[in-house]
């Protein structure tokens, strides 16, 4: 035997085909398109839901602070002669909607729904912040502050 036959031939390479079949044409495409809208869906919830998120937080901060000047207004004559801390309601509302007013003035805030109730005052906010992709929701928040007395029961 000679050295050149134990040498294992080669088979011919073959050239691929340079044509996907019909029906594989666009498929990587279609799938790449649903992945950029979900991908977009996604960032759409998470800028959106945050925004409103945070559009609660400011609601909320906003009625417990004007809640929070409203109870300072204690009719001190009424208090005098009763010994009861009573919030005249009409000081209440005005020094409410005092603290409000730029954001009122500006239209991000819907004006205040004030209730007081003896020494209570209650204050109801809503904030509307513009969504960049889905329709805009308004956050809204009720708080309340009432008018104590000092402390009323010690601790020992």
């Amino acid at each position: 035997m000679t050295p050149a036959a134990r040498v294992p031939s080669r088979p011919e390479p073959v050239e691929p085909s340079r044509q996907l079949p019909a029906e594989d044409t666009g498929a990587v495409s279609v799938m790449f398109a649903m992945l950029g809208f979900a991908i977009f869906a996604a960032l759409a919830l998470v800028v959106d839901g945050g925004r409103q998120l945070g559009a609660l937080t400011e609601a909320q901060n906003l009625a417990d602070n004007a809640a929070r000047f409203g109870a300072q207004e204690v009719d001190i004559e009424l208090w005098r002669e009763t010994g009861v801390p009573t919030i005249d309601p009409a000081r209440a509302e005005a020094e409410v909607f005092l603290f409000l007013q730029d954001r009122i003035a500006s239209g991000s805030i819907d004006p205040p729904v004030i209730t007081v109730v003896e020494d209570t005052v209650t204050v109801q906010v809503t904030v509307n912040r513009r969504q960049f992709f889905f329709p805009t929701r308004p956050a809204t928040a009720t708080e309340a502050a009432n008018a104590l007395d000092g402390v009323t029961e010690a601790t020992p």
